[in-house]
């Protein structure tokens, strides 16, 4: 049997609340030959699971969020090529479509998959054999995972993981940064960049928040990021009266989900790596401006949700962002019954 799931190529994010579905899938046939098309990044992270070892991550699409002309063109043909080389080989037995996009429809029915599950989304429906409404405030690992259950009801007794969750070995704790810093106090990671300037919240405000919370709580600060955003973490430590304990920017994804699994807890925007954080077991403080928070955002304990009155980053305060924090803060040392 022959399963294609096939994911956004632009963020890692996407990959991650895909989660459910893609580990639903593999424990409902765990023998099937499963084949996700994905990301450059999340086909390198995902397999440190051990329950996706067996899965084969197949990258796509460019490497850039920028949208053009010519990379529309070439990921059309990229798509084209790769469709009509696996329907030489007989094409698939199911194929769950969760871009969302006409050209991953049809893709799916270029690849010759049987049963092709997706979302009746952008003219599209007629390209699929199964397909159900997108929900734009339900959670999108819900919605996900929604594709799965149209086709295969879930059962009472053997449910599908319905949160995100990624284990990884040991042996991605061990970062090439000095991790952990010394010190007793809580080590609070922070992420200073996002995907996009309207999704970052006004840095100097990052830096007065770290800052309120080394003065009220002797926080050890650990700057999370990756390689493209040195430049946000300079402006923070700029920005900043006290010192960070570590400075963790551009470790390598999987180095930096063992330094996350050993947060107390991390405070971002709305970027993959919060998303990652949580996946790994970090409590969580995810700052929301103009993205939907009832779909991107966790609402269970112990994350925490800032959503601005106005849409914009700019419409989170400090004291907003350090109120949630210390809550959760409060939460986790005393913990809901």
């Amino acid at each position: 049997m022959r399963i294609l799931i096939l994911l956004k190529y632009h963020f890692i994010g996407d990959a991650i609340v895909s989660l459910p579905l893609i580990k639903g899938v593999r424990r409902l046939w765990p023998d099937a030959e499963l084949t996700v098309l994905t990301g450059g990044g999340a086909s390198k992270l995902l397999p440190i699971d051990p329950e996706l070892a067996n899965v084969k991550f197949q990258p796509y699409g460019p490497r850039t969020v920028q949208r053009t002309l010519g990379g529309s063109f070439r990921l059309t043909m990229e798509s084209l090529r790769y469709a009509m080389t696996e329907r030489r080989k007989g094409g698939f037995d199911i194929i769950f479509v969760v871009h969302r996009s006409f050209r991953a429809g049809l893709t799916a029915w270029l690849c010759k998959g049987r049963q092709r599950v997706g979302f009746k989304h952008d003219s599209r429906g007629f390209l699929l054999t199964h397909h159900i409404l997108f929900d734009k405030l339900k959670p999108e690992w819900e919605s996900t995972l929604g594709l799965l259950q149209c086709l295969v009801p879930e059962k009472p007794d053997a449910p599908y993981p319905h949160r995100p969750v990624l284990n990884f070995d040991a042996k991605y704790l061990a970062p090439t940064a000095t991790f952990p810093p010394s010190g007793e106090g809580p080590l609070i990671g922070v992420q200073p960049g996002a995907s996009g300037e309207d999704k970052r919240w006004p840095i100097e405000r990052m830096a007065a928040l770290s800052d309120a919370l080394i003065e009220k709580h002797r926080a050890r600060i650990v700057i999370i990021g990756g390689p493209d955003e040195r430049n946000a973490a300079d402006i923070l430590l700029r920005h900043m009266k006290y010192p960070v304990a570590c400075d963790t920017t551009g470790e390598k994804l999987p180095e930096t989900c063992g330094i996350m699994a050993q947060l107390r807890l991390y405070i971002g925007n709305d970027t993959g790596l919060n998303h990652i954080a949580a996946a790994v077991g970090c409590p969580t403080v995810c700052l929301f401006g103009p993205t939907v928070h009832q779909k991107w955002g966790r609402s269970w304990h112990p994350h925490r949700v800032v959503a601005s009155p106005d849409g914009t980053m700019a419409g989170i305060i400090v004291d907003a962002a350090l109120s949630a924090v210390e809550g959760l803060l409060d939460a986790l040392e005393n913990p809901p019954a």
